[in-house]
């Protein structure tokens, strides 16, 4: 159970995963599937745009942290990404579509549309990850299970994914050097789907590793002192265990620094 009820947002993040997962799960043959999935997918992407238009709002406000930087990199690096596969899948579909006029350039579009569509897959999960602090918050730890268990069980199923990576060739999709898509129909769609929940698993345990190594680029302990009084104040350190006082000082930097980056 959620320590907080499912808020809009919330539910449309969600939502957005259950059709990127469609997406990179079926073949795009299946087309009915594959393009009511790919109009969702564009609709809830926009939504989730004008949800967070605070954070592009105060885009130029407070100082540029490395982490502030990558996070926002992701954000329109994926929206550049969306915007292709929107783009090209238009180009594709030419009996809908057909008022545009488009007659030439089809075999560079689908490649341009597998390739995009599997960048704003991947991109997506580093986003989710770069922000999983917020995230992992919601999702209270179930009673009696080690944080090592979880650990685990995470690293194994980003393993899954990248042998799902490889064994799938994505890298070559991603670099538009193969603009199609093979899908092995004799393997359960719900095998395909685990798969895809996997590869995703993957580009978030990347995206929060990533977090992480900025986040240790330089001592949150060495930065913790501030100006003022209370517990950002000179030497304050709080009490509390050394992982509590490390929180601490990261919040007390961020705070100083302004960083609301990870809005979004």
């Amino acid at each position: 159970m959620l320590k907080a009820p499912l808020s809009g947002r919330g539910l449309v993040n969600i939502l957005m995963a259950a059709a990127l997962l469609i997406l990179v799960s079926w073949s795009p043959e299946a087309r009915s599937l594959h393009r009511r999935a790919g109009g969702v997918f564009f609709l809830l992407a926009a939504v989730h745009v004008w949800q967070n238009r605070a954070w592009f709002a105060r885009l130029f406000r407070g100082s540029w942290t490395g982490a502030r930087s990558a996070r926002t990199a992701l954000v329109f690096l994926a929206l550049v990404a969306a915007l292709a596969a929107v783009g090209s899948g238009v180009a594709l579909m030419r009996e809908t579509f057909g008022f545009l006029g488009i007659r030439e350039g089809v075999s560079a579009a689908r490649t341009i549309h597998v390739a995009s569509v599997y960048w704003a897959f991947a991109l997506a999960g580093l986003h989710l990850g770069a922000n999983w602090g917020r995230v992992s918050r919601k999702i209270p730890l179930p009673a009696g299970v080690p944080v090592g268990a979880v650990w685990a069980f995470a690293l194994a199923l980003a393993a899954w994914g990248l042998a799902c990576l490889v064994r799938r060739d994505l890298f070559l999709h991603m670099f538009l050097t193969v603009g199609f898509v093979f899908v092995d129909f004799d393997r359960h769609w719900a095998l395909r789907a685990a798969d895809g929940a996997a590869m995703a698993s993957l580009w978030v345990a990347l995206g929060h590793c990533g977090m992480k190594i900025f986040a240790f680029r330089k001592s949150p302990a060495a930065e913790g002192a501030g100006s003022g009084t209370g517990p950002c104040g000179p030497g304050a350190t709080g009490g509390g265990t050394p992982g509590q006082a490390w929180v601490r000082a990261v919040m007390c930097r961020r705070r100083r620094s302004g960083d609301r980056s990870s809005g979004l």
